[in-house]
């Protein structure tokens, strides 16, 4: 399954979040929902109010139900199942 490109930074900054405040267990939902937070006022800086106004009105990205090293081993197993 192919991720979203703000999938991706959101994923990147959740994980930068969660090393920040020392790799806490059980803590994925709070980080996720900050990394959007984040995310949402980049793309606003980025490109002014009117783009930040879309994105609360697109759908919001759920965080992803397995954890990134599942996801690795997923994706790990299906490239090698085409060799």
């Amino acid at each position: 399954m192919a991720m979203s490109v703000d999938e991706q930074r959101i994923r990147e900054k959740a994980y930068e979040i969660w090393q920040a405040e020392g790799c806490p267990i059980g803590e994925e939902t709070r980080h996720w929902e900050k990394a959007c937070k984040q995310a949402e006022a980049e793309l606003e800086a980025e490109v002014g109010t009117n783009a930040a106004a879309k994105v609360e009105e697109s759908e919001f990205i759920p965080m992803p139900t397995s954890s990134p090293a599942e996801q690795s081993s997923a994706s790990f197993e299906q490239d090698n199942q085409a060799v």
